[in-house]
């Protein structure tokens, strides 16, 4: 696939927290295409409380691209929210869909930037 080229070179990361009907839709899988499209690194993943988390890195243009995607994300989903935070970049270089985080000790606080 061809990358989208929009132009600024500059390198940031955000997290997104996309919340409704979004798990067991093809969330993941079309936001790692679409990602892929726009050049981004980073990754996605079902957390424990019925949201999908996004980490992506690349230039503000991309990013913000992503988050307009993410606002309705495949067509079977229903999108509720979609909350945007920035982060340090971690130099990333490819963009994964990363395994569920389920329960237990190791349960994803949506509400910070930390995970296990």
């Amino acid at each position: 696939m061809r990358s989208l080229d929009l132009g600024l070179s500059s390198r940031e990361r955000w997290r997104y927290v996309i919340r409704g009907q979004v798990q067991g839709v093809g969330y993941r899988a079309a936001c790692n295409r679409r990602a892929n499209e726009l050049g981004l690194s980073g990754w996605v993943r079902n957390c424990s409380d019925g949201c999908v988390e996004v980490q992506a890195e690349g230039n503000e243009q991309q990013l913000i691209a992503l988050r307009v995607w993410c606002e309705s994300g495949p067509s079977e989903a229903r999108v509720a929210s979609v909350l945007a935070s920035r982060i340090p970049p971690t130099g990333a270089d490819w963009f994964e869909v990363r395994p569920d985080l389920r329960g237990g000790d190791g349960a994803f606080n949506p509400r910070s930037n930390q995970a296990p």
